[in-house]
């Protein structure tokens, strides 16, 4: 055969599914990076003596995280279809795969929205002194930190303990 059309065959297949998957791989590697400037712009905008600040910081990281965990997907199916996979082949492993990680991360997903509730309910904010009296020893103190997933409190003795917010359960807040 000719080495000219070997050549020719070579760029074709570049062209068609390596610039493409390259671009891809590019816009993956950009998405935490957009993510994280999207929330430094709210940081800046929001005021620091607001009592929200907090709720609205968390609640926007994790919109931008859902955000994040969207566009990630919508890469890998553009990916997989540009490579020639199917969406139909890919979708029995990929309901396989999410059945697995949906019962493997339960007390994940419901710190998550334990976490959710508490920042948008405003049940206590940071400063505040609580108690959780949860399914373990209760724990007592001064909160430190608030994220989705927990709560962190310093205790009156000093230990900074970390509370996931699936195992709050009665939650008393002596601040309000």
């Amino acid at each position: 055969m000719n080495l000219k059309y070997y050549f020719y065959e070579l760029w074709s297949i570049f062209v068609d599914h390596g610039l493409p998957l390259i671009a891809l791989l590019l816009i993956g590697i950009l998405i935490p990076r957009i993510g994280r400037l999207a929330i430094r712009i709210i940081e800046r905008r929001l005021d620091e003596d607001e009592e929200s600040t907090k709720a609205r910081l968390a609640l926007t990281g994790a919109l931008v995280y859902i955000v994040q965990a969207i566009a990630y997907f919508l890469i890998i199916w553009a990916a997989l279809t540009n490579i020639g996979v199917p969406a139909v082949g890919a979708a029995v492993p990929a309901t396989i795969v999410s059945a697995a990680v949906g019962f493997g991360a339960q007390s994940i997903i419901a710190d998550f929205l334990s976490g959710f509730f508490i920042l948008s309910e405003k049940q206590f904010g940071v400063g505040d002194y609580v108690s959780f009296d949860g399914p373990s020893n209760p724990v007592e103190g001064t909160v430190v930190a608030i994220t989705l997933r927990a709560t962190r409190l310093r205790t009156p003795s000093g230990e900074m303990v970390n509370v996931p917010n699936g195992t709050t359960g009665v939650i008393t807040n002596f601040s309000q």
